[in-house]
């Protein structure tokens, strides 16, 4: 009797979903460092609507097409927040660090 792939798809999708929320924690954890500029709550703020919005997959799987867009703004959103790291590091200099809100 064959085994359904069904199961595997799930645990598949489940771990997608799963990397996608830490990418998105990820950057979240970046911005929340970072001094709160209006850049950085814009980004903060869209990386939560995104984190909610992925939130719900697990019980309403999007659409591809919505699947693709959600993981283009993510990445556009972790590449931000790194270069909005970067840009603090550099100002503040080695040996300072990043220029952290607190």
């Amino acid at each position: 009797m064959p085994i359904s792939p069904i199961p595997r798809l799930r645990e598949i999708r489940h771990a997608a979903v799963a990397r996608l929320e830490r990418a998105i924690d990820s950057a979240i954890e970046v911005l929340d460092r970072l001094a709160p500029t209006d850049r950085v709550r814009d980004l903060a703020e869209r990386a939560r609507e995104l984190r909610e919005q992925v939130g719900t997959w697990e019980q309403t799987p999007p659409s591809t097409e919505v699947r693709e867009s959600v993981m283009r703004s993510a990445l556009s959103l972790h590449l931000d927040a790194v270069a909005l790291l970067r840009a603090a590091s550099h100002l503040q200099g080695p040996a300072q660090g990043p220029n952290l809100a607190g």
